[in-house]
């Protein structure tokens, strides 16, 4: 074979150099054998082992040279193998590490197993919260209408039995502003609540009668009003007698997390399983395309009734030695069994979701239901990595759209809640969201020294109060608006 012609490659795939073959290197190194092969029939003659040539130095020649024994070449079939091996090697690897995994039945596969992890993994995260002392939420609300206009915001910090909060709200030109405070005396149940309102002069003014109402809007605009401990203890006790006599059962927080690991045990098991026992199979595989911004593959997807009944069995048996059965009473065996018996008796059909799977994350990204008169619902999980998990329950019909958001940063301890609704027949919009995260460090909250008692407040709305009160005289104040107030008043503080 003329060596010109032969191919052995020198670099590696990420276009390092390699090193020429050994023999091949050797072999340039060596002179040249004119020798012709000894005849078949007589054997070469070979110097003992133990004898090596030595060059006899020459008065006027040049100095000697060792010759070095010849070593053996590599037989060309064998490198031709190597590289054969070599280049079939990373064929095998691009194959199962990126051909494989990509195969639409493996991306159905991996998209149910990640999603499964994902929902263990906030599950877990969840009751983490539970441990927490106290919450730090913010929140806006906007809303329009034809008709009018408004919006507000939140605040609420609590650590242990402490809490401060504000809000305000904006309403056809007019803004109110409400700040409450909530301090727990030593070895009380419940704290006493601090409350302080200003803006309410715009109240007596939409109602038209500002010099009806002006006196008792005086008296508590800016005024930091006091509601005892012991009147929330009373409701309290009052909520907590209603319960037990209701029979209901108080979860704690190994209670919620008992069940929680039951349901997940069935969702592995079934909801989320691709095997025999899989709730949902593949009936179509769409292929590849844009969702959203996102690299995603398309499925047709189908329930599996049998197995959907199967999972609700194990639902059944999981649940039935945690407080959901406690909780559901006499209709837990019940409720179960009508539900699966309705799920085996239904008519077989092809209907089918279409899901989104995304293809960077291998996680299922949204599922829609389309109904025959066109509304469609999504169920969407919009995680692209990171710490941060997005889930959206969707619906549309016609004009109507509603939108449900949470999102989960488990490195910040920190939920989004969302809310949107739209009706464009109607041209009526409400968009809100709230954040909430973990609150774990005290909180400086002080009573303020200038603070009336409600029971102040609710003598002079009543009637009974006088100048030395520090809020108003009774007589001020028109007999029929006073009485009307401050039934309001008193029902509303006696919850």
């Amino acid at each position: 074979m003329d060596e010109n012609n032969l191919i052995v490659p020198n670099e590696q795939p990420n276009g390092a150099a390699l090193p020429p073959p050994p023999s091949t290197a050797m072999a340039q190194q060596q002179p040249v054998d004119t020798q012709q092969p000894a005849s078949p029939s007589t054997p070469p003659t070979q110097a003992p082992a133990s004898v090596e040539p030595v060059a006899q130095p020459s008065p006027s020649g040049p100095a000697p040279v060792q010759v070095q024994p010849k070593p053996k070449k590599k037989p060309l079939a064998l490198i031709v193998a190597l590289v054969v091996m070599l280049l079939l090697g990373g064929s095998a690897a691009a194959y199962f590490g990126y051909i494989v995994p990509n195969q639409p039945e493996n991306i159905w596969s991996k998209a149910l197993s990640n999603t499964a992890a994902g929902y263990d993994g906030l599950s877990e995260f969840a009751h983490e919260q539970v441990g927490a002392k106290g919450i730090d939420l913010t929140g806006t609300i906007a809303v329009s209408t034809p008709e009018a206009s408004g919006d507000g915001n939140i605040t609420l910090k609590t650590y242990e039995k402490q809490g401060q909060g504000s809000l305000d709200v904006g309403f056809l030109g007019s803004r109110y502003e409400v700040e409450f405070l909530g301090i727990t005396k030593e070895n009380a149940k419940t704290p006493d609540l601090y409350i302080k309102a200003s803006g309410l002069s715009g109240l007596a003014e939409l109602s038209g009668s500002t010099e009806e109402y002006g006196p008792i809007v005086d008296a508590v605009e800016n005024q930091w009003i006091v509601v005892d401990h012991s009147l929330l203890d009373t409701a309290l006790s009052s909520i907590e007698q209603e319960s037990a006599d209701s029979s209901i059962p108080n979860l704690s927080s190994e209670d919620l997390k008992q069940i929680t690991e039951k349901i997940s045990d069935a969702n592995r098991k079934y909801l989320f399983a691709s095997d025999e026992n899989g709730v949902f199979e593949v009936a179509e595989e769409v292929g590849k395309e844009d969702f959203e911004g996102r690299n995603s593959f398309k499925f047709k997807v189908k329930a599996n009734q049998e197995n959907f009944a199967k999972y609700l069995e194990d639902l059944k048996a999981g649940l039935a030695d945690t407080k959901v059965k406690e909780l559901a009473g006499d209709n837990y065996d019940e409720s179960f069994d009508d539900a699966i018996k309705d799920v085996r008796e239904a008519e077989a059909t092809d209907e089918t979701v279409e899901v989104w799977v995304d293809m960077q994350t291998k996680t299922i990204r949204n599922i829609r239901s389309t109904t025959d008169d066109g509304e469609t619902i999504d169920i969407s999980m919009l995680y692209e990595g990171g710490s941060v998990y997005p889930f959206e329950l969707s619906t549309t019909d016609g004009s109507l759209a509603m939108n449900i958001g949470l999102s989960l940063d488990t490195d910040q301890d920190t939920a989004v809640i969302s809310f949107n609704y739209e009706d464009k027949d109607e041209a009526m919009k409400v968009e809100s969201k709230f954040t909430v995260k973990s609150q774990n460090e005290p909180l400086n909250v002080e009573a303020p020294s200038d603070a009336k008692s409600v029971n102040e407040l609710m003598g002079f709305l009543l009637g009974g109060g006088s100048s030395s009160t520090g809020l108003y005289d009774s007589t001020d104040v028109d007999d029929g608006s006073s009485s009307l107030l401050s039934d309001s008043l008193l029902n509303s503080f006696q919850l």
